[in-house]
């Protein structure tokens, strides 16, 4: 399968949902609880920097997708903050490891210097790896940074990357 990554478009918001909506059900990656809906969706998504999926070049079936958007506001609006979710089938074929990499390169074009990640959850060792192979730092642990539903609370690590070297 050939994975073509580019910016949404208003027909990919079904997709996009059904697989953002799975990574919220699950609980246990990103920090919305509220599933969406596509009106939802549609705006949530067009009010980030960037929002770009990953699709499946023959089929155009999106299987992940990334948002990208200001960390901080001021004096800090010049760090990135980045969400990705892989549709659960297509987990373990390379695909977040391309999300991370264009996402990398639209921060650098969209101005900003560093991309910081406040909130991955320890449990999410998948993430942790490939961010640690793609040169993110780890900065620290944020004890009980995660609250998950069931009221349990995790830590969550924090990870930057500084563009200066791409």
């Amino acid at each position: 399968m050939e994975i073509e990554i580019r910016y949404f478009q208003k027909q990919d918001i079904p997709s996009m949902v059904r697989i953002w909506n799975e990574a919220i059900q699950n609980g246990d990656t990103l920090p919305q609880q509220k599933i969406m809906t596509e009106d939802e969706a549609l705006s949530f998504f067009s009010d980030q920097t960037s929002t770009c999926i990953a699709a499946d070049k023959s089929t155009g079936v999106v299987v992940g997708l990334y948002i990208l958007h200001p960390n901080g506001v001021g004096h800090c609006k010049h760090i990135a903050n980045a969400s990705y979710v892989v549709w659960s089938v297509m987990r373990h074929k390379g695909i977040g490891r391309k999300l991370v990499q264009h996402s990398l390169e639209e921060t650098k074009r969209k101005g900003f210097r560093l991309l910081q990640f406040n909130a991955v959850v320890c449990t999410n060792v998948d993430a942790q790896k490939l961010y640690e192979s793609m040169n993110f730092q780890r900065l620290g642990i944020l004890p009980g940074g995660y609250r998950q539903d069931s009221g349990n609370f995790l830590d969550t690590i924090l990870y930057y990357h500084d563009l200066s070297d791409l």
